[in-house]
């Protein structure tokens, strides 16, 4: 482990190797070379218990490891030295230590910690637990951001802090509420959407911040930055899947079959019994999404097909992906053709989102 402190820092003038690149000893953010050269390792406190927490200085992938209960270790102080020591041993004992100066060069697990604290409220679960959907985010391109920012990049609008000259006009989001953020200029090109995909807030920062999650990453953006986003529950229970993305769906979903049991949107009835039928739940609607998930995680039906939102952020969305489905049929907004249409089959809106159609088999 090699944690750079203050340029003046004495274990450095004395000659300590350490294995930062050219660009981190000219600079006041710590890089390292390869993976495991330069790790930050910290105690952080969660929900009653100490975590052991360890941050990949070149990648950010991270590794937590539960401790001890914070009563326990406050009543026995030597248990606590004693499972942190072994933590730390089975970790890596080929590591070589150098104190940090000051908490913003242990900046990286620093912030991870407050990405566990989100994530781990959002799927009500603990750090310990949580740190393989941290570390798939960052594989996945969640760490773009932060590294820029340790680049130097101080144009990023994450915070729009700076937003000041815009009159707050006094309106609050509330604790899970959907919303669209707008995309930085830096990343958009003329003829892309303003306004990104749909996040949920999850929790609030001063007056005019946010934290926001979309399923891939969590960021504090200013509220001039977020716009409002209803699904339109009500106007989808007049609606039905245009045929024309049923014949799309095809290639990946086979023909549309003859339905034993069919719902509208917004009408299914979770407690029937679907057993040896083919099922169509239409769109079931965010409220009965839970439960639709759960029955269907059930695999008490013959065939199954329904229609959902792109929600990565949901818990709902998660089982269903962790199901193994037949196929899942995805149509973008800037696809041709509306995925919803009326019964006459004219167009009743514009959608922002990607819908899915979803097949599923009895296992």
């Amino acid at each position: 482990m090699d944690l750079r402190g203050c340029r003046c820092s004495s274990l450095k003038a004395a000659g300590v190797a350490t294995k930062e690149s050219s660009k981190s000893r000219a600079s006041k953010k710590i890089k390292a070379r390869n993976f495991l050269d330069i790790v930050q390792i910290d105690v952080y406190k969660y929900d009653g218990y100490h975590y052991l927490t360890f941050v990949d200085v070149a990648t950010g992938k991270c590794w937590v490891k539960k401790i001890i209960k914070v009563n326990v270790a406050k009543k026995n102080k030597g248990l606590y030295k004693q499972r942190l020591t072994n933590c730390y041993r089975t970790w890596e004992s080929e590591l070589q230590a150098i104190p940090v100066y000051y908490a913003q060069s242990n900046s990286k697990v620093e912030r991870l910690h407050r990405t566990l604290a989100n994530l781990s409220r959002i799927n009500s679960t603990t750090p310990d637990k949580i740190q393989g959907l941290v570390n798939d985010t960052f594989t996945s391109g969640g760490g773009i951001k932060d590294k820029e920012r340790e680049e130097g990049d101080d144009n990023d609008d994450d915070t729009e802090s700076e937003d000041e000259k815009v009159p707050y006009d006094g309106r609050v989001l509330k604790e899970g509420q959907y919303v669209r953020a707008k995309v930085n200029l830096r990343s958009r090109n003329k003829q892309d959407p303003f306004w990104g995909g749909v996040a949920k807030v999850t929790e609030r920062k001063g007056r005019k911040q946010y934290y926001i999650y979309d399923g891939n990453r969590v960021t504090l953006r200013h509220i001039s930055h977020l716009k409002n986003y209803d699904i339109g529950e009500k106007l989808l229970e007049d609606v039905k899947v245009n045929p024309t993305v049923w014949e799309r769906a095809m290639p990946c979903l086979g023909p549309r079959p003859k339905f034993d049991v069919e719902y509208g949107n917004n009408k299914v009835r979770v407690n029937d019994d679907w057993r040896m039928k083919i099922v169509y739940l239409g769109y079931p609607g965010l409220r009965n999404m839970e439960r639709v998930a759960m029955k269907i995680k059930d695999g008490k039906y013959q065939l199954l097909y329904l229609a959902v939102p792109d929600l990565p952020f949901e818990h709902w969305y998660k089982v269903l992906g962790d199901l193994d489905a037949e196929g899942w049929y995805g149509h973008e907004p800037k696809d041709e053709g509306e995925f919803w249409v009326s019964d006459k089959g004219d167009k009743v809106r514009e959608e922002s989102i990607t819908w899915w159609l979803v097949k599923f088999r009895k296992r």
